[in-house]
């Protein structure tokens, strides 16, 4: 294994994090591809957080990999750059328990801490014969003195990953190889011919069976939209918006679409109102604004007529059974108007507006385009561009009270001169928050991007039905 051998703490650190709840061989590739970006502690400290996932996508429980980033930049400020060699220091970083922190103070420092983790439970279970459940609060605390007891203070770090290669690859839970075990003298499990009935298997709770529909929208370009919601299977990385279903699917994604096309809760469309009246004032827009409201009920029948159901996918996540259902939604001309309101789901937040749509070419973006009415002009426009998923609006909530998250044009080039109020339609936007919630994307580039193993099926079941 690439990690072992090494005394830099970094290294050991990062292994220990990555092998959590997760086998050795689907650890191995990940590893050495997040060490030939992220190197060293400075290096993962200065990544920003969606590169850092994108290194860690489809290892699953993110999490860790979120802690291990705030874990990082808390030693850079507070550390020097070095993992911390206090106990208590090391197990004030963010994601760092007992088990990781003797781990890598035992391994790079040579503390004489001894590590107890499911295998090496597992181990001193067999050699003691203990019978029971090994996680009860008392009966675990007698392993951890007891590994402590056991370990060989000279070489505190070769013997805590002797324990722990011995329970991952001898003494496993199924099956173990106790002819080859150097240990075996001493087991009094074995003597007893009880090795296969320890340790005492723990009382998993019942699966529970979970489907989830999830809206796939594509224009004709090709590009689809993901975005990035609190909580959830998707674990806070880009998704399709979806939504746990009970009986009817589609009836209940599109009864879902409704409720995020929206205009925005009250609050926000009164601020809206406000600010469309005053720069309409500044701007004299040539022609009447389209009633909001009709328009966005016209996209809506189209969005339920425009509907395709894909073929389920299974997914499994900690004791849960899940189906993916996923549903094509073709972007036409009216839905190329919709709103959508994106919440963390907190009360009375200001879900404020944002536009995927203002395009490359475009140099002035007057109110009456951003809330769809035609363009004109020197603005590019053409028969049939409004069908471009590049224009659909959504309200983004940033998930602090009162703040109005603004506008946003994530089409507009880096080069456009026109950066007035009138283009914005609202306050400076907070283009960090922005762009972490919503994003078009082609469908074809999501398997690069840090989406969950679940998008990632969603997005190949796409890709056939478009090629099909």
């Amino acid at each position: 294994m690439p990690w072992r051998g090494t005394r830099d703490a970094y290294r050991v650190w990062v292994s220990e994090i990555m092998l959590q709840q997760t086998r050795v061989a689907a650890v191995v590739p990940y590893y050495e591809k997040f060490m030939r970006q992220f190197p060293a502690v400075r290096a993962l400290a200065r990544a920003d957080a969606e590169s850092v996932l994108k290194y860690w996508a489809g290892l699953g429980y993110y999490s860790r990999v979120r802690n291990l980033h705030r874990a990082a930049r808390e030693i850079m400020a507070r550390h020097g750059g070095k993992f911390p060699r206090e106990r208590e220091t090391a197990l004030a970083l963010p994601g760092i328990g007992k088990y990781t922190a003797a781990a890598v103070l035992s391994i790079a420092y040579g503390q004489p801490l001894a590590v107890l983790d499911g295998n090496v439970a597992r181990v001193l279970a067999r050699l003691g014969a203990i019978r029971g459940d090994l996680r009860t609060p008392q009966r675990w605390m007698q392993l951890e003195e007891r590994a402590q007891t056991l370990l060989v203070a000279t070489k505190p770090g070769e013997w805590n990953q002797v324990m722990m290669e011995l329970g991952a690859t001898v003494c496993t839970p199924r099956a173990p190889r106790c002819e080859v075990c150097p240990a075996a003298r001493w087991c009094q499990a074995r003597k007893l011919g009880i090795t296969d009935q320890l340790p005492a298997g723990r009382k998993k709770p019942a699966a529970v069976k979970v489907r989830i529909a999830a809206a796939v929208l594509l224009d004709a370009k090709g590009r689809t939209l993901l975005v990035r919601q609190d909580g959830g299977l998707f674990s806070k990385m880009w998704q399709f918006p979806a939504v746990e279903v009970k009986r009817d699917a589609a009836a209940e994604l599109r009864e879902h679409l409704r409720g995020i096309l929206a205009e925005g809760n009250s609050k926000t469309l009164t601020q809206r109102k406000q600010r469309e009246a005053e720069y309409a004032e500044e701007r004299k827009p040539r022609e009447r604004q389209e009633d909001l409201t009709q328009r966005t009920q016209r996209a809506q029948g189209d969005t339920e007529e425009s509907m395709v159901a894909l073929e389920g996918v299974r997914h499994s996540v900690t004791f849960r059974e899940i189906t993916l259902l996923p549903f094509v939604v073709r972007v036409g001309a009216s839905i190329s108007n919709l709103k959508f309101e994106i919440s963390k789901g907190k009360k009375d937040q200001d879900a404020g507006f944002f536009e995927p749509g203002a395009t490359k070419t475009g140099a002035n973006f007057s109110s009456a385009h951003r809330i769809g009415t035609p363009r004109s002009g020197n603005e590019g426009s053409r028969s049939g561009e409004h069908s471009e998923i590049s224009n659909l609006k959504f309200g983004i909530s940033k998930g602090k009270k009162g703040q109005d998250a603004g506008f946003f044009e994530p089409g507009a080039t880096k080069t456009r001169a026109d950066s007035s109020s009138a283009l914005r339609a609202g306050p400076p936007p907070n283009d960090n928050e922005s762009r972490a919630r919503v994003r078009v994307v082609g469908l074809g580039k999501i398997d690069r991007m840090a989406v969950s193993s679940a998008t990632r099926k969603i997005a190949r079941v796409a890709r056939e039905y478009v090629r099909g």
